[in-house]
């Protein structure tokens, strides 16, 4: 992949990982005055998780966002979320 290409995806799955958090994890008043950098770091940080032997990429991490973004490109933050059913 192109350098301009995943830079460009790196800082989409940051902004759907920002929107996430003030959407599902914190309420209004805890995101309020808060910057996106600060955001950032409430996401879940636990990457990966094992299932029946295998080890699988955690939903709604911020490694989840880049790879369903690598492989659709152009999907919007609510259909990466119907696409998890989360």
């Amino acid at each position: 992949m192109n350098s301009r290409k995943s830079k460009a995806i790196r800082r989409l799955a940051r902004f759907m990982a920002v929107q996430y958090v003030k959407d599902r994890l914190l309420s209004e008043e805890m995101c309020e005055g808060k910057s996106d950098k600060e955001l950032v770091k409430a996401v879940p940080t636990h990457g990966y998780f094992r299932s029946e032997r295998t080890i699988r990429v955690g939903y709604t991490s911020l490694r989840w966002f880049i790879k369903q973004l690598k492989k659709r490109p152009e999907s919007t933050y609510q259909e990466l979320l119907e696409r998890a059913k989360i």
